[in-house]
């Protein structure tokens, strides 16, 4: 399925099942047949109105009876690393992993689930969701698929939140609006000083918001950044 094809179903879901069964389509087509998504508060208690996913896979009720959440290494480095939004691996994670924590990874490849990817998307009322995509062994993460599944998972995470009464249609995850406004410069391929001048910013401030949306995108070059930006839809429904 083109990413295309994915959005144009996001667009048309008037319900969680169909969104899970529309990206569930998708991921597919990556080697993963699991993903799962929840938030948590400001409180720092998880939000019990929004969790949704796979949850017919067995992997979810296990993972909750056996108390992984407090050993779940993944999870851990995702919400450390949130101001950052970078995506936690699972199999670049294992070594930083201490025993109880490798346990879980061990009891996942049991249910079928070899490797995965974890991202965060930072809400507007404060609250922090959480994603993980993962499959079996015809898995592969390399960084152009991690950055292709983060698009898709923002696009679905931003519908979630409307079905739930929760709109955020201009709200770019993870990205201040200083960093959104350098992001649609860098679309017209305005230089740094350009930005600047237009924005009446230091061009040393500029270069910061500019280094910190790149690492933030996870990609490599300004280049990178507005063809990942484009994919994801981040210039659609924005003010920018």
């Amino acid at each position: 399925m083109k990413l295309s094809n994915l959005y144009a179903r996001i667009a048309g879901a008037d319900n969680l099942g169909d969104l899970q069964g529309a990206f569930l389509d998708y991921i597919k087509g990556f080697g993963s047949d699991y993903f799962t998504a929840f938030t948590i508060g400001i409180d720092g208690e998880d939000d019990a109105r929004f969790p949704y996913g796979r949850f017919d896979h067995p992997w979810p009720l296990h993972y909750v009876n056996r108390g992984f959440k407090a050993h779940d290494a993944c999870l851990k480095i995702a919400i450390s690393l949130k101001n950052e939004r970078l995506p936690v691996v699972w199999r670049e994670a294992c070594s930083r992993m201490n025993e109880s924590e490798l346990l879980v990874m061990t009891e996942a490849m049991a249910f079928g689930l070899h490797d995965g990817v974890v991202f965060t998307f930072q809400n507007q009322n404060g609250s922090l969701s959480i994603m993980t995509v993962a499959g079996g062994t015809d898995l592969d993460l390399n960084a152009e698929t991690i950055a292709i599944l983060g698009a898709a998972g923002r696009r679905v995470h931003l519908r979630a939140m409307q079905l739930q009464g929760q709109d955020e249609s201009t709200y770019v995850p993870g990205l201040s609006k200083a960093e959104q406004q350098i992001l649609f410069h860098l679309k017209h391929k305005r230089s740094n000083w350009e930005i600047a001048q237009i924005e009446g910013k230091a061009e040393n401030t500029v270069k910061k918001h500019r280094a910190n949306l790149l690492k933030k995108l996870n990609a490599p070059s300004t280049a990178h950044a507005v063809f990942f930006a484009y994919r994801a839809g981040l210039f659609e429904n924005n003010p920018w």
